[in-house]
């Protein structure tokens, strides 16, 4: 088994103007080979983008969604918000919209690229 990685970072201590450095550990998100999992995009609309995390095919189907900061996940079946951050209300049900027209194409995705593995 992998052991988590530690990423060493520096930063100002405000107080005493001295450089303090702080070790944070880094979990590598797929175990398997200890890197990040790929994150393919299914689809992107402007600046949002859709996508899968490449180690979530335990869980039932879903998209994150991303622009900039915010993000969201929605679960494919039925199609419902799973959680948000950032994002205004009125935007997340633009998104949810979006996702509706264009579920069957996430969930062609999803089987597409989880039953390969």
């Amino acid at each position: 088994m992998l052991s988590a990685q530690v990423a060493t970072a520096s930063r100002r201590d405000d107080r005493d103007e001295t450089a303090v450095a702080v070790r944070v550990p880094v979990k590598p998100l797929c175990a398997c080979v200890g890197l990040r999992p790929r994150m393919p995009t299914v689809r992107k609309i402007g600046a949002v983008r859709f996508f899968f995390y490449s180690d979530e095919g335990h869980e039932p189907p879903h998209v994150h969604v991303q622009k900039g900061g915010d993000f969201a996940k929605f679960w494919l079946v039925p199609v419902s918000l799973a959680r948000s951050g950032g994002w205004k209300v009125h935007e997340l049900r633009r998104i949810q919209d979006i996702v509706r027209r264009h579920q069957h194409e996430f969930l062609r995705a999803w089987r597409d690229h989880f039953d390969d593995d």
